[in-house]
């Protein structure tokens, strides 16, 4: 029987591994000034936040499109509500909070925990298509027409769906050479 420790404790590996991947040259604060404390709570609700909203609700199931860009808004808005005043520009931008619940989700999936991830996040992949735009840099619209070209390119290659398209061109791009 899994008890909620352990349930705890694997949500705090996944964020481990999204907050290194999140937060690194991300430009999430107003500036470079801003008081430790301050950071630190930020991020202590934004991995509650992922277990509450993402963890506990999707784990051992799937995620449609629609509940993800869900996950996303909602991230973007109550990080706003509570933390304007450290954030660049008042708010957590789209490419921000896309990334931070993507990474989560991809770690979910790479774990097992998850029975599907949508999104693909590596630079490899997006390299191979016309626009490159860094992913916390994105927006909304941006963000979606990325996926799109990306869906093609994986119905295109005979996949499914993004998160095995993107781990096979992921191993025959770096590991497999």
């Amino acid at each position: 029987m899994v008890t909620i420790k352990q349930n705890k404790f694997k949500s705090e590996l996944l964020w481990s591994a999204t907050r290194q991947g999140s937060f690194q040259r991300s430009k999430i604060y107003k500036n470079k000034n801003i008081n430790e404390s301050a950071k630190l709570e930020f991020r202590i609700f934004v991995k509650d936040y992922l277990y509450k909203k993402v963890f506990e609700k999707f784990f051992n199931s799937n995620i449609s499109e629609k509940q993800l860009l869900k996950l996303i808004s909602g991230l973007q808005l109550a990080v706003k509500l509570k933390y304007k005043t450290i954030l660049l520009g008042g708010n957590l931008r789209f490419g921000n909070a896309q990334k931070i619940v993507n990474l989560y989700l991809k770690n979910m999936w790479i774990a097992g925990w998850i029975k599907t991830h949508l999104i693909f996040q590596l630079r490899i992949i997006q390299n191979k298509f016309q626009k490159i735009v860094p992913w916390t840099n994105m927006n909304r619209t941006e963000y979606l027409s990325i996926i799109f070209e990306a869906k093609n390119h994986m119905i295109k290659d005979g996949y499914k769906n993004l998160a095995t398209w993107e781990l096979n061109k992921y191993f025959e791009s770096y590991i497999e050479q």
